[in-house]
């Protein structure tokens, strides 16, 4: 374990909290999107790498992301505190859920696939 107190380990969601560029300053990942820590800093360091779903992966300090656990907790913490929403349900908002097996692998067949289709307020 690192004697760093706000290290976070690799294996963690992270949302950035900045716009995610490539190479020319093309825009990859808008601010929001959701990645994985796959190094943490060493030594002196204070760059974690994060991967994003489609592969890039990027350096980014702590200031530039939050742990996607403690973001949904803010971000249903204010839904629930509003008056005009008092039971926040963030499922309502899934599109497209896909199933795996127990081991976290996808079925071996495609007959015995069945992903689930939600409608928004269903």
């Amino acid at each position: 374990m690192s004697d760093q107190p706000d290290n976070i380990p690799a294996g963690t969601q992270v949302v950035s909290s900045v716009p995610i560029r490539g190479s020319n300053d093309a825009l990859i990942h808008p601010c929001g999107a959701v990645g994985i820590i796959t190094r943490t800093p060493s030594g002196e360091g204070n760059h974690y790498l994060v991967r994003f779903p489609d592969g890039f992966a990027i350096l980014l300090t702590r200031e530039e992301f939050d742990v996607l656990k403690h973001f949904k907790d803010r971000f249903l913490g204010a839904a629930s505190a509003s008056t005009d929403s008092p039971e926040f349900d963030l499922d309502q908002f899934v599109i497209y859920a896909s199933k795996q097996n127990a081991d976290g692998c996808w079925p071996s067949s495609a007959a015995s696939y069945r992903g689930t289709r939600r409608k928004h307020g269903a």
